[in-house]
């Protein structure tokens, strides 16, 4: 009871500063929790095994932010900053138009390797395809040392109440070690479900339409989500859960490098489609905006849930401790990407 009044707590301070008038309106934080709460209830569909990612997936909507709100913070922010983007024409020019089909050598290699190997690509052009892998290796880690420690328990034969104690002290351990890691993961996938965060022109700036970044993943969203269509998330949720079942099929021999490819592909085609909705919409009139955005704002949201869905999904190979689970990391330490 007391970890819910604590999380409660720490998401409305961090939702507090935002308002109608505010500069931050929230994809950074509205829609990167949206994403994350609902990718835990379609990864744990029709898998009752899996219902405890909905008991923790409020947990999960504020790590989900922990990359925005704690690890850009100016200590870290040179760190943490690039790995929130991956800009396609700067790869296409090196690589050449079609450099996704040279993912399986060129985008696994290790971010260090591909730093000494690629410096005419600095980091400022995105690294996000990394940050992923490198949560990923970590996340299957305590996958298995979770593993490890269930079958090392149960083969114990003169198990004891204080040994059962400590056993579950240093599972709970892991599994909040699990939650955390997992939960800004989803930060880094919802990003590349944004069309902007996949282009050198970010911000619209390429095309005098300085502000475009803001507008979209903010201004609009949450007004969609706040004022104008209170069942947003449920029609970005039932969006994604139609193309669950071929998803979850098509995906089952893909690696992770193949899944951000895709996503990342999927969100760049539709930056044209952004562009000609500001240039013919404007931003003067709210109403109409949010008429113009809202089936992209959807569609943008439902492709984030999927692809986080399916990242939860596969690693679930352990048996989640529920009873006495009250672990909750308030601020998670800041993981720095290699050199």
């Amino acid at each position: 009871m007391k970890k819910r009044l604590l999380l409660l707590s720490l998401i409305s301070t961090a939702f507090a500063a935002i308002t109608p008038t505010n500069s931050a309106f929230a994809w950074g934080k509205r829609g990167h929790a949206l994403v994350c709460e609902s990718g835990a209830y379609l990864a744990s569909y029709e898998k009752p095994a899996l219902v405890f990612l909905k008991q923790n997936s409020t947990d999960l909507a504020y790590y989900c932010n922990v990359p925005d709100l704690i690890w850009k913070r100016p200590k870290t922010f040179k760190s943490e900053f690039t790995n929130h983007f991956f800009n396609i024409e700067a790869f296409r020019r090196k690589f050449g138009d079609k450099f996704w089909s040279k993912g399986q050598d060129l985008f696994t290699l290790k971010r260090k390797e591909f730093n000494k190997l690629h410096p005419d690509i600095p980091a400022g052009k995105g690294r996000s395809w990394w940050r992923l892998q490198e949560l990923d290796q970590k996340i299957s880690e305590i996958t298995n040392d979770i593993i490890k420690k269930d079958r090392l328990f149960k083969k114990d034969k003169n198990t004891t109440d204080k040994k059962k104690k400590s056993y579950l002290e240093e599972k709970n351990a892991l599994q909040e070690k699990w939650l955390t890691l997992v939960g800004v993961s989803g930060h880094y996938i919802a990003d590349l479900a944004v069309p902007l965060h996949t282009s050198e022109n970010y911000d619209g700036q390429l095309t005098g339409q300085e502000g475009l970044h803001h507008y979209f993943e903010e201004t609009m969203t949450y007004g969609l989500y706040l004022y104008k269509d209170t069942n947003m998330q449920n029609k970005a949720y039932k969006k994604a859960l139609k193309m669950w079942p071929k998803f979850l099929k098509d995906s089952k021999d893909k690696k992770l490098i193949e899944l951000l490819i895709e996503l990342t592909l999927d969100s760049h085609a539709h930056v044209p489609i952004l562009l000609k909705i500001d240039k013919e919409t404007g931003r003067d009139d709210p109403k109409k905006s949010f008429e113009a955005y809202k089936d992209l704002v959807v569609n943008r949201l439902s492709k984030g849930i999927l692809y986080y869905a399916y990242f939860i999904r596969k690693h679930t190979k352990f048996e989640f401790n529920t009873e006495k689970y009250y672990n909750f990391n308030e601020k998670p330490k800041f993981i720095k990407p290699p050199r």
